[in-house]
């Protein structure tokens, strides 16, 4: 979110990886697009700077095929997170100490039947 302020910050970031990402001499798009660590507070500041807009917009310019997000923390913010837009994708940290941390065994289900129903 650091040095993020709007809808053309996020897109100039995606377009400096996408330059990046040069294969037999041509520009190819990113294939995954994941917002990492996020919790409802920085989601929450992203969607106001247009996280949501840009997200769409790159995928209907064809630069990302698919949209998620990384999450370290609690299930209960887990759960709105997922429900909060339509994702391709998520990534969660697990604990095999202790499956009740994080988004637990719950959330990782929960999930689980949301991407489900889409496919």
């Amino acid at each position: 979110v650091k040095g993020i302020r709007d809808f053309y910050d996020l897109d100039m970031s995606l377009n400096g990886k996408i330059n990046n990402l040069i294969e037999d001499g041509n520009k190819v798009g990113v294939v995954h697009y994941l917002v990492h660590s996020v919790d409802l507070k920085s989601v929450n500041r992203l969607i106001k700077k247009g996280l949501f807009e840009f997200l769409n917009q790159a995928q209907r310019d064809g630069k990302i095929k698919y949209v998620g997000f990384s999450y370290h923390g609690a299930k209960e913010e887990f759960d709105l997170l997922i429900d909060g837009y339509d994702w391709d994708v998520v990534m969660v940290q697990y604990n095999y100490f202790d499956e009740n941390v994080q988004a637990s065994v719950e959330g990782i289900e929960y999930a689980a039947s949301y991407f489900s129903a889409f496919r």
